[in-house]
């Protein structure tokens, strides 16, 4: 009947998107994730990854650089948005394309792919990630978020070291979930495994460095909570991060 071909022909359209989006998410992803990981090791050898996240402004890329530097200096392929160093070499710089396969390297102007490639491929790629947390943007919340669905994916195998970078973090230590590592050259970490336990829901909640100074989304707090391999630490400098990352990168 006439009046039904309408509602029909919509309804085609959107199972042949929900379709395209399947066929992206089951087969293409995973199968751009295999040749890359085969590039990788072919032409970088078999050298475990760290995927090296955060912001670029505001200082941001000069600190991701020191850090993807410290973590091919402890024999990691360290990745970062615009390229990798490699422990062979590890304060030698090389661009993202060197990285990938040619046909994934004439993708990266895609938008689409852009978001894709950052928010579920990269994810997949790395054995961990670390995340600098320091002023927190919409793009880190999409990284995160594509390493927990990652993460989940690997029943909890993916583990990912989250730093802030801030002064008078011994304020902190008012709160009976923060360990404080200062005395071994280290800064504060919360170890707080269950976001239904966080004293921030109290009605006098202690003073937390992480959300009262740095301005952690709670939702974001959540992901660090609920993950049992991931680590959030606040830092009063950027050097303090050696002592993480000898503990997270053995």
């Amino acid at each position: 009947m006439p009046g039904f071909e309408i509602p029909l022909v919509e309804i085609l359209r959107e199972l042949n998107k929900d379709l395209k989006k399947q066929t992206v998410r089951i087969i293409i992803l995973p199968l751009i994730t295999q040749l890359i990981k085969f590039h990788l090791e072919k032409h970088w050898g078999k050298y475990p990854k760290v995927a090296v996240l955060g912001p670029y402004e505001n200082n941001g890329e000069e600190i991701l650089h020191i850090v993807a530097q410290k973590c091919a200096q402890r024999g990691w392929i360290a990745i970062m948005g615009v390229g990798f160093y490699h422990p062979e070499k590890p304060f030698t710089f090389h661009e993202i394309p060197e990285l990938l396969p040619p046909l994934v390297v004439s993708l990266l102007p895609v938008p689409e792919f852009q978001f894709l490639f950052y928010r579920s491929i990269l994810p997949a790629v790395v054995d961990k990630a670390t995340s600098n947390l320091s002023f927190p943007l919409r793009s880190t919340h999409y990284e995160l978020e594509g390493l927990h669905e990652e993460s989940f994916r690997r029943s909890g195998r993916l583990p990912v070291l989250g730093y802030v970078i801030a002064p008078n973090i011994s304020q902190a230590s008012n709160c009976p979930y923060v360990k404080n590592h200062t005395e071994n050259k280290g800064g504060l970490e919360c170890n707080l495994k269950d976001p239904f336990k966080c004293p921030l829901k109290a009605q006098k909640p202690p003073f937390c460095i992480f959300y009262d100074i740095v301005k952690i989304p709670l939702i974001v707090m959540h992901f660090f909570m609920t993950e049992s391999s991931w680590r959030i630490v606040a830092l009063d400098n950027l050097e303090r991060i050696d002592f993480y990352l000898d503990s997270f990168l053995k």
